[in-house]
Order: C-alpha cells, then sequence, then structure tokens
C-alpha cells in the first residue's frame, strides 16, 4: 500500500489568517474549493471565522460561512466560492491546530 502525503493546506489557529489569495495582478477569476477537516478525532471544533476580502469593494468582508460553523470530530466542510482579482479569503478556528483547511484552484478564467 502507498503511502500518501498531506493534501497542501494549513492548520487553522485562533488568530485569523490568510489561505488564499488572488494576486492582484492576475488577470484571472478563480472558482476554489475549500475543504476543512477536523483532524483532533476527539472532540468537535468551530470554523470560527471564514471570509471573503473583496477588493472591488476596498476589502469589505463577506462571510464565506456562518460564524462558529461546527465541525464534527474526523468531518468535514466543504465551500466553493469565487475570487476576482486581488481577493483574498482569511479564517480561525475554536482551537489551535484542530481544523486543517485544503485550498484547491478548481477552474481559472481569464478577466
Amino acid at each position: 500500500m502507498a503511502i500518501l502525503k498531506a493534501p497542501a493546506g494549513v492548520a487553522l489557529t485562533t488568530a485569523m489568517k490568510t489561505i488564499v489569495q488572488n494576486p492582484s495582478g492576475s488577470g484571472m477569476v478563480w472558482l476554489v474549493g475549500l475543504s476543512f477537516v477536523n483532524v483532533d478525532g476527539v472532540n468537535d471544533a468551530s470554523i470560527s471565522n471564514c471570509n471573503m476580502l473583496d477588493a472591488n469593494t476596498s476589502n469589505a468582508v463577506n462571510p464565506i460561512l456562518p460564524v462558529n460553523t461546527l465541525c464534527k470530530k474526523v468531518d468535514g466542510v466543504y465551500r466553493q466560492k469565487v475570487l476576482e482579482p486581488g481577493d483574498l479569503i482569511q479564517a480561525n478556528a475554536s482551537a489551535d491546530g484542530d481544523i486543517f483547511v485544503s485550498v484547491e484552484v478548481l477552474v481559472q478564467e481569464a478577466v
């Protein structure tokens, strides 16, 4: 049996962290898939905040998930979001290291 590497991503902490950004000069619109997984194995955890900062509206904060979205132990939450050039997504969790998020760019289209 092959040993598989963990997907590219980041463990969330209680501090807001940028998890993906479409560079302002990219000239592309991205459709991204966000996979949040509770890796604690014993306790439920929450995705405290997950927001998109919209570059077209002076970085206005647009929630992607409701505040304190529950992620049960060994379970996950998946969302897709469109990012225009300059947009970014930030998130944090109820406990350091309990939620792992990976991001996949599913589609890229020229603006």
